[in-house]
């Protein structure tokens, strides 16, 4: 419910001020998940991508994110699952891939905002 509200008001923010326009919506299946995988230039990628797509989404996210006991309960909430970027997180890699059974996900590949756009993660793979 938290993800839908969070869905909801970001749209608004998004739409009126911004102009914000999503066009090719048709092409995210809706009965099946799928890996959303995206390059990362701003902070806005996750929101926007959530407002744009049709279907609920799960994001991985850096770990680091969620030191703030308020706002990880929040990310939590909108369907965040935390990652350690330092290591090979199989645990993480685990729980995204048991929710990937009926959500979708989405992944950034480069592992970081701003990062070249042909240096993967080695984690990435695991969701081929």
């Amino acid at each position: 419910m938290i993800y839908e509200i969070a869905r909801f008001l970001s749209a608004l923010i998004l739409k009126i001020p911004f102009r914000f326009e999503i066009t090719g919506r048709e092409v995210f299946p809706l009965r099946q998940p799928f890996i959303l995988a995206s390059n990362h230039i701003s902070n806005l990628d996750p929101i926007v991508l959530g407002v744009a797509c049709p279907a609920p989404l799960y994001y991985l996210a850096k770990e680091e994110l969620f030191k703030q006991k308020l706002f990880g309960h929040f990310l939590k909430a909108i369907n965040v699952i935390p990652v350690k970027r330092d290591k090979a997180d199989m645990q993480s890699v685990r729980i995204a891939l048991k929710v990937l059974e009926t959500r979708s996900i989405v992944i950034f590949p480069q592992g970081t905002r701003g990062a070249p756009y042909d240096n993967f993660k080695a984690g990435v793979g695991f969701f081929s």
